[in-house]
């Protein structure tokens, strides 16, 4: 059994048992078929439950959600690199068996019954599995998740103290919702939620004081929702023309999926040309038919020698900046708000590397442009760059625009702009020509932090 527990999971209870932690490991049945999912840790006593906390700090887990969240736990997450691919290790902390602050089971009961299975796993007893589960049906979930029934299926084939059960249930108010649980899931259907709701009442009503807890609860979370800060993180790729931005994007997704699905999803957008403005879509509407451009890449737009500042390179920039902004407060700011991952393939900050005009007002535009929490500039060697394919779809799937070929020495030229971008903002470099896989390993080794601190 211990052999199937994940790598992440089997070395913080190494940690919680050399610290002679005393802990009871509940809802887990997942971790014993080798499932990464978040871990559940129960302490007897509050100063274990510090200490734990303490502990995981320590070996560089970062607190996702404090006990300000929720009261009576906290969780803990960190990433690890297996096999060059990120996993997620996510440990939940309690200090009481409790959901949304109402504690509906007594920990001593359980402690009291406790099955230690090895030296490091110890579980309650099936009883006492089978009230927690059913517990966190009625007080947190409100429905039977197909994993309840999984779980629901091996405890009751098991020969129950039925007594014992029912007493516990009774005595913390939640007799007739157990029944109607056990009476759906044998009829394979939902549960009432109204019928759970009544539970949270008649403890609320035992103890008043959790009344004004769960409203403090909620004012909180609509304050959350409201707050207009960016919750999520923002990446992005930029650099010369073939760098690989595009094959890098779509492959960050990919490894960054299993951790992003457990906290608030991710998306892909491409920065590249794209009208928004009503002005810009009219503007380019009338060029089209005339078959000129004005706002897209030019072929003579990057010369040998940057071009003198002139009061029509300055107001392109200036709009391009406006046209920019459009979209990230409409396509990205959105999603930043709700939390998510964005990984931006270009930005606005391609105006320095692909137009090589001298401006006094595009290093004021580039700092004062929605900073990116992470920027990466791919580059690669001209000759490498001068051989490489092209990719007519975006990292949302979208068709792109054909891509230029460019001149040695215009690739050249590009790799050096890119390159001065440091001088404005933060940033790091990436050789696209070592293997995809070390390039994620980078990446996500300097981002991943930052999503998980949410």
């Amino acid at each position: 059994m211990k052999n199937k527990i994940p790598l992440g999971i089997s070395n913080v209870l190494n940690l919680f048992s050399q610290n002679n932690l005393q802990y009871n490991l509940f809802k887990c049945e997942h971790i014993f078929h080798g499932e990464n999912k978040n871990l559940d840790i129960l302490f007897l006593q509050k100063k274990d439950y510090v200490k734990a906390g303490n502990i995981l700090n320590e070996n560089n887990f970062v607190c996702y959600m404090p006990e300000k969240i929720e009261k009576y736990k906290q969780m803990w997450v960190k990433v690890d690199f297996i096999n060059k691919k990120p996993v997620l290790t996510a440990i939940h902390l309690h200090r009481e068996i409790a959901w949304h602050g109402i504690k509906v089971l007594n920990k001593n009961n359980i402690f009291a019954k406790e099955i230690k299975l090895n030296e490091n796993i110890i579980v309650p007893s099936p009883e006492d599995s089978l009230l927690i589960h059913l517990a966190h049906i009625i007080f947190e979930n409100h429905k039977i998740r197909v994993r309840d029934k999984r779980v629901l299926k091996e405890l009751l084939k098991t020969k129950l103290d039925w007594e014992y059960i029912m007493q516990v249930a009774k005595y913390n108010c939640f007799v007739k919702q157990l029944r109607h649980v056990l009476d759906c899931y044998k009829k394979n259907r939902q549960p009432n939620k109204k019928t759970l709701y009544m539970a949270i009442i008649k403890n609320v009503s035992n103890n008043p004081s959790l009344f004004l807890y769960l409203n403090y609860k909620l004012i909180k979370s609509i304050l959350r929702m409201a707050n207009i800060r960016r919750k999520g993180c923002l990446i992005v790729l930029v650099g010369v023309n073939g760098a690989g931005k595009t094959t890098l994007a779509k492959e960050l997704l990919k490894s960054y999926k299993p951790i992003t699905d457990f906290f608030n999803g991710q998306k892909g957008y491409y920065f590249g040309w794209n009208p928004f403005l009503p002005t810009t879509k009219l503007l380019s509407g009338v060029l089209k038919l005339k078959k000129k451009k004005i706002f897209d890449e030019k072929e003579n737009e990057i010369y040998l020698k940057p071009k003198n500042i002139s009061l029509f390179s300055e107001f392109l920039f200036v709009y391009n900046y406006f046209e920019y902004l459009g979209r990230y407060l409409f396509h990205i700011y959105p999603a930043l708000r709700r939390g998510e991952l964005i990984i931006c393939d270009r930005y606005f900050y391609d105006m320095k590397g692909q137009y090589n005009s001298k401006s006094f007002i595009l290093p004021i535009l580039l700092k004062s442009f929605p900073k990116a929490n992470s920027l990466f500039i791919l580059q690669a060697r001209p000759s490498i760059l001068s051989k490489r394919g092209k990719d007519n779809l975006s990292i949302s799937g979208d068709v792109k625009g054909q891509r230029k070929k460019r001149s040695f020495e215009n690739l050249i030229i590009q790799n050096y702009n890119y390159v001065e971008l440091l001088q404005d903002i933060d940033g790091n470099v990436i050789d696209s020509e070592k293997q995809i896989v070390d390039n994620i390993a980078e990446v996500i080794n300097q981002t991943s932090e930052m999503i998980l601190h949410g």
